[in-house]
């Protein structure tokens, strides 16, 4: 029992050094005004920064604040609804319209229709199912669907890839330049 008290004399001791050192540590940080307001200001940045965290909206979201505010009928609500759950978070339409037809009953023309719409939501290119239907929608929202770069990629994006472009060219009848 002596080993046992001399333990707890010695915890004691020790716990009252730390409880001294803590509050000598106390007053030197209540005594330093610049640490404490630039730890207030630190915390506030921190905080900020979390709850930053905490608030940002996925794609999925947006996309829906959007349709929200869209002027149209149940049916369609919901085809798109369907769609923006199937939009991942690069903004490509993860599934094919017949898979998702298929699989929730909702008829194809439904969804074309609502594919269309949700097309024309911010960000440009949203709902589209690879990168040339992306670049594709991007050009007609420009009003460029007529134009020399839409029928590039939308008729030699393989080509234009390959980096034949004399041959882009000559299809087109123009020059490469």
């Amino acid at each position: 029992t002596e080993d046992r008290s001399s333990d707890e004399a010695d915890f004691q001791e020790e716990f009252e050094k730390l409880a001294k050192l803590d509050e000598e540590w106390r007053d030197y940080m209540a005594q330093n005004v610049s640490y404490s307001a630039r730890s207030q200001e630190d915390e506030e940045r921190r905080q900020f920064f979390l709850d930053s965290l905490a608030n940002q909206e996925t794609l999925q979201q947006h996309l829906l604040d959007q349709l929200n505010t869209a002027d149209i009928d149940a049916k369609r609500l919901k085809a798109a609804e369907l769609l923006i759950g199937n939009i991942d978070d690069i903004g490509f339409l993860s599934a094919p319209l017949d898979e998702i037809a298929n699989l929730s009953g909702t008829p194809i023309e439904d969804l074309q229709q609502a594919l269309e719409l949700v097309q024309t939501f911010h960000p440009v290119g949203v709902g589209a199912r690879d990168l040339k239907d992306c670049l594709l929608i991007q050009l007609r929202r420009l009003g460029k669907a007529q134009s020399l770069e839409y029928q590039i990629l939308d008729q030699y994006l393989d080509d234009l890839g390959r980096k034949r472009y004399p041959d882009v060219a000559r299809r087109l009848g123009v020059t490469v330049d």
